[in-house]
């Protein structure tokens, strides 16, 4: 078994599947669809072309890989509507903030009744608590508590001494920042810890950089050349013998 007893996990397309990726289409749609104020936007369409602009805005502008929660953006999304439009708005106005109520409110259950977590997950978890791994979830994710919340709705929270969401510390991987917070979290160095995720630059190839054992979930079987990659949780137990 692996000498690294710690083992620090993505959450988003790692633990937690989806019936339905969505992309930036899906996101807008999904807050707007059915929110109540669909009417404050001449159409789906004027509300998806600030939402997509406000998006790129925030990519690309330093500083770069700050995060910026699910809210911070719906608040940015209809500051740049009022702009547009000519008006001058506070994003602390109440009409703006009962429209942002309205979009998260109706985006969030839509977006975990969508989320799973698969049987190899629950068999994996388990064994890996049995043999006195420390478990920990190191995520990108846009909801403030929201990673905690769609891990206890799975019945998989209980596996984990901590959680480390990019919304709720302000940086995304691959910035160095929100592993070194995890690490902190943890009381650890690198060199203790196993990092295992879908992404090969956010979660495999950064926190290799940084000193940490990574595993790469290959589940699309994209990188056939590496030594260190599972396509099935199935094959994890027998892996980390080989670390």
């Amino acid at each position: 078994m692996a000498t690294q007893q710690i083992i620090f996990f993505d959450c988003m397309e790692t633990l937690i599947d989806m019936e339905e990726i969505p992309g930036v289409r899906e996101y807008a749609l999904w807050a707007y669809a059915g929110s109540g104020v669909e009417t404050y936007w001449e159409s789906f369409q004027e509300y998806l072309d600030h939402y997509i602009a406000v998006r790129k805005e925030l990519q690309d502008s330093p500083p770069f890989y700050k995060e910026y929660e699910l809210k911070e953006r719906l608040s940015l999304v209809v500051e740049r509507t009022e702009a547009k439009r000519g008006k001058q708005n506070n994003s602390r106005d109440f009409r703006t903030a009962e429209i942002v109520h309205s979009l998260y409110s109706t985006f969030w259950p839509k977006y975990k009744a969508k989320c799973f977590a698969s049987g190899e997950v629950y068999a994996a978890l388990s064994f890996l608590t049995r043999q006195g791994f420390t478990l920990g979830v190191v995520s990108n994710f846009l909801v403030k508590g929201g990673i905690q919340e769609i891990l206890e709705e799975q019945g998989i929270a209980n596996y984990f001494d901590f959680i480390v969401a990019s919304a709720d510390v302000g940086w995304k991987k691959p910035h160095p920042a929100i592993y070194q917070m995890a690490l902190a979290k943890a009381g650890v160095n690198a060199q203790e810890v196993i990092f295992i995720g879908d992404d090969y630059e956010n979660d495999y190839l950064t926190p290799q950089k940084l000193g940490f054992t990574t595993l790469l979930f290959d589940k699309n079987n994209a990188y056939p050349h590496l030594e260190r990659r599972f396509t099935g949780f199935a094959e994890l137990p027998d892996l980390l013998q080989q670390i």
